[in-house]
């Protein structure tokens, strides 16, 4: 009996006492990120009982991450993330066959919000009928920049094919004469975070009507007086009538009045009153050409 009860005894021990042990990780897990980073983490366990060997297993990852078992009772977990995850929810598992550990964790990615950023000031005047040419270039604090024109002028053109840079061209006509809105964005390359930045400005537009003057010609068409405080008279050295036109532009180029007249030498008086007093220009055609001369508008006494 005494022999029974001592056998017994140390089947409990052996199986109780000293039955399998549990593995457990010795390595504790990387929880943080920043977004241009490679992530790798390298596990290790170990089980007190020599003999037995570990294999681990992937419960949850997500899937930019690899896993892979290297054997030796390591693992490893690398990869990046091609954009921004709110959570990355993470368990592997080790197992020595009898018993399962795992270890859970989140990795959170951290935005650096340090870019892109356009570096240039842009060029905020042109004149009618000159060449506008502007490069706009973006730095990032990791990594390159892709630069858009969100909006533009119909006169103007973009090329982004390199990256950090865009370029702007074109020539505006008198048409286009005031102030136009442009909007450039500029993004990363390789984006995992949101970040991007915007330059909106106004390109002005000025008439520069004098360089319309061609000095050869003369129309044959005079007009006084100049100043004027309402009313100019305006003829041709020519006895014969001609199909006139007749426009007053402000500074900016915009055609504050119109009219087509016959006019031969005798004058024609032209009621500008409504004017305030200021520098215009006004622009005669005829079929012979086109001539255009600055005026003055007086306070009206």
């Amino acid at each position: 009996m005494r022999r029974l009860i001592h056998i017994s005894l140390m089947i409990f021990l052996t199986q109780g006492v000293f039955g399998n042990e549990i593995p457990y990780f010795i390595t504790e897990p990387i929880e943080y990120l920043e977004e241009f980073d490679y992530y790798s983490y390298q596990l290790v366990s170990v089980d007190p009982d020599s003999e037995d060997s570990l294999y681990y297993f992937v419960v949850e990852k997500p899937d930019w991450l690899t896993f892979t078992d290297l054997g030796n009772d390591t693992a490893r977990l690398v990869g990046s993330p091609d954009k921004y995850y709110d959570s990355n929810p993470v368990i592997i598992s080790v197992s020595d066959g009898k018993d399962t550990v795992s270890q859970e964790f989140n990795i959170s990615i951290l935005c650096l919000n340090c870019g892109p950023s356009i570096i240039t000031e842009p060029i905020t005047e042109i004149n009618v009928n000159e060449e506008y040419t502007c490069y706009i270039e973006a730095n990032d604090c990791n990594g390159n920049t892709i630069l858009t024109a969100d909006s533009l002028p119909n006169w103007l053109s973009s090329d982004n094919s390199e990256l950090n840079r865009i370029y702007l061209t074109g020539i505006p006509s008198i048409a286009d004469t005031g102030s136009h809105y442009v909007s450039i964005l500029a993004e990363r390359e390789k984006p995992i975070c949101s970040t991007n930045s915007n330059l909106i400005y106004t390109i002005e537009v000025r008439p520069q009507i004098e360089t319309y003057i061609n000095p050869n010609y003369n129309p044959d068409i005079s007009f006084y007086p100049n100043p004027f405080d309402r009313y100019i008279l305006i003829k041709n050295s020519n006895s014969q009538f001609e199909k006139t036109s007749i426009e007053i532009l402000n500074l900016s180029g915009i055609i504050l009045y119109q009219k087509t007249l016959l006019i031969n030498n005798e004058y024609k008086s032209i009621d500008l009153g409504f004017l305030i007093p200021d520098v215009y220009f006004i622009r005669i055609t005829k079929a012979s050409g086109t001539e255009i001369k600055k005026m003055i508008k007086v306070e009206t006494h």
